[in-house]
């Protein structure tokens, strides 16, 4: 809890190691987005997952060499301003 928060401890919040769950017969894995899933075995949940993380990976490579592209070009030609893409 924050010093700031004061005393409110209505929201309690719990991190699980096991992020792979069933649910009548089909699995599921949990991201801070949501659910995803049905697959039809944990084995395919697992190769899923391993590539939902990846994606996630790339995705945050590709912004941030867009960032540094942009960063770099506009030192090149001051002219250019800068507009955030978050």
């Amino acid at each position: 809890m924050r010093s700031t928060d004061g005393n409110d401890n209505s929201r309690h919040f719990f991190r699980s190691q096991e992020r792979l769950f069933c649910l009548n017969g089909k699995w599921y894995f949990a991201t801070r987005e949501g659910d995803c899933g049905p697959f039809p075995t944990k084995d395919i949940a697992r190769a899923e997952i391993s590539r939902y993380i990846a994606d996630r990976k790339a995705l945050i490579e590709f912004r941030e060499s867009r960032r540094d592209s942009a960063d770099a070009q506009a030192a090149a030609d001051p002219g250019i301003s800068l507009v955030p893409m978050d």
